[in-house]
């Protein structure tokens, strides 16, 4: 479906299993998304520049999002992820600018939020902060030993972030205004 514009909804067979590269890419006018409960995996770019796309629900037996999944799906606001999630990949969420809440399955042995906000289980590795959320100020939890790559990736918003001492290791770009380009400022 790479490039249907005019697609607005669809409806999957319940014997889908994987949502593959690019399947839905450039599908600008798909304004919701439901996936069969037996989907298991959505590959890379699968929903990329779905840009008509507002509250996302990932089904309860996905175990693995690839990289760029949801790229730029400039109007999606909230993400609910189902407690089979293992693996998401890098930028999944990039250009997501609206995007201000991600929810995942308290069952989730890998994942968890906190305030819309994307951790491991544990809360010790700080995954990403939505980039619409709206507040001019965080404080990252004490708990938190690791602010990962992009984390805070095109957050122009936020004014000030609070750094716990228990912070070990932050990855590249984790506060970066850009993901391409000049960067206009990152650590």
């Amino acid at each position: 479906f790479l490039g249907c514009n005019s697609l607005t909804s669809i409806i999957m067979p319940d014997n889908v299993t994987t949502i593959g590269d690019s399947a839905f890419l450039g599908c600008n006018s798909l304004t919701s998304i439901i996936m069969p409960d037996n989907v298991t995996t959505i590959k890379n770019n699968a929903y990329q520049d779905c840009s008509s796309i507002k509250t996302l629900v990932i089904p309860d037996n996905v175990k693995t999002i690839g990289d760029w999944a949801f790229k730029d799906c400039e109007n999606l606001k909230y993400v609910t992820m189902g407690h089979s999630v293992a693996s998401i990949e890098k930028n999944t969420f990039s250009g997501c600018s609206k995007l201000t809440s991600i929810e995942v399955a308290s069952q989730n042995l890998v994942y968890s939020s906190l305030d819309g906000v994307l951790f491991n289980k544990l809360k010790t590795n700080l995954i990403l902060f939505p980039t619409g959320k709206i507040t001019d100020h965080y404080k990252i939890p004490d708990s938190v030993t690791e602010i990962y790559s992009s984390t805070f990736l095109e957050c122009s918003g936020l004014k000030s972030i609070n750094i716990p001492n228990s912070i070990t290791r932050i990855g590249s770009y984790a506060f970066s205004i850009q993901l391409y380009g000049d960067f206009l400022g990152y650590t």
